[in-house]
This record gives structure tokens, sequence and C-alpha cells, in this order.
């Protein structure tokens, strides 16, 4: 049980991770894309 148990935390806190990593990447290129928007509207 201990090392089932040791598998799936693992597993859950790997997931968790890639999940935050995800949300890191799509703040990113919000961030990115939105200047690029401003700058476009502002030199025309």
């Amino acid at each position: 049980m201990a090392d089932c148990y040791g598998i799936t935390h693992t597993l859950l806190t790997f997931n968790v991770m890639l999940l935050e990593d995800l949300d890191l990447c799509d703040r990113n290129t919000q961030i990115l894309s939105e200047p690029e928007g401003s700058s476009n509207t502002g030199g025309l």
C-alpha cells in the first residue's frame, strides 16, 4: 500500500505541476499577444 500511495502521490503532484506549467504558458501567450495588439493600434 505504501508503494502504491507513493506512486499515486507522485503522479498527482506531477499532474499539478503540468497544469501549473500550462497555466503559465497561457498567461505568457496572453501577455505577449496583448502588447503586440496595443503597439499595432498605437502605430496606426
